[in-house]
Formats: C-alpha cells, sequence, structure tokens
C-alpha cells in the first residue's frame, strides 16, 4: 500500500488522493490515543505534585504523621554524621599512633639544627650585608 502511495505507480493521481484520505482517520486515532495517554501521565504528575505539596504542608504541623517522619529521618542523618565524624577522628588517631617513621628520616631530624633568631636584639636598624 505504502509502495504505491510513494513510488512509481500504474494508479492516478486521484486514486492516491483517495488512499490518502483513506488512512487519515488512522492517523487521527492513533494521534488521539497517543495525546489521551499523555494527557493520563500529565494528570498522573499533577497528583504527584499535589501529594508532595500535600506533605510538605502537613510535615510543618506537630504530631501529625509526616511530620513524625521527617523527625524520624533527621534523627537518622544526625546519627550517621555523627559517627562519620567520630569514625574519621578514630582514623586520624590510628593513623597519628601506629604509623612509624622511617629510621633515617629521623636521624637526619636529629642532627639538623633548626635557625631560631635571637628575640631580644632589635634589627630594624641593621643594614643587609652585615648579620
Amino acid at each position: 500500500m505504502l509502495k504505491s502511495l510513494f513510488g512509481l505507480s500504474k494508479h492516478s493521481r486521484a486514486f492516491r488522493r483517495m488512499m490518502i484520505l483513506e488512512l487519515r482517520p488512522k492517523q487521527v486515532a492513533h494521534i488521539r490515543n497517543f495525546s489521551e495517554t499523555r494527557s493520563a501521565m500529565e494528570q498522573q504528575q499533577a497528583t504527584k505534585f499535589e501529594a508532595a505539596k500535600r506533605f510538605i504542608k502537613n510535615a510543618h504541623i506537630e504530631e501529625s504523621a509526616e511530620a513524625n517522619k521527617v523527625l524520624k529521618v533527621m534523627r537518622k542523618a544526625g546519627a550517621l554524621s555523627v559517627l562519620v565524624v567520630f569514625a574519621s577522628v578514630g582514623y586520624a588517631v590510628f593513623l597519628e599512633n601506629f604509623s612509624k617513621p622511617n629510621a633515617a628520616l629521623v636521624e637526619e631530624m636529629e642532627g639538623e639544627e633548626e635557625y631560631m633568631p635571637q628575640l631580644s636584639q632589635d634589627i630594624r636598624y641593621k643594614q643587609k650585608g652585615k648579620v
């Protein structure tokens, strides 16, 4: 059928137009079904949005089921964050206490003298060449 519509045809132009007109109602019906499905989808999204708005509105009311759910989630998040902080502090303590420095590095640090300026002297008026 499509071959006769778009390809070389033995049929006249009028016959092909009639065939196209016969196909149009099927296409329109298909588009209508698609738009109906889409409107149902939009309606479902609208109901989800309304439900979310209702949940947020009821979460502000004390002793409501929504408020209790929010408090439960917030308590769990707070407990989890406290556990993460304790774990990170414990890991830092573990690294500090149980990581032994390299022996060669310790000897090098002990042999090296650190420069300490004499804080009792006033160095503001000294010349740059003299130390």
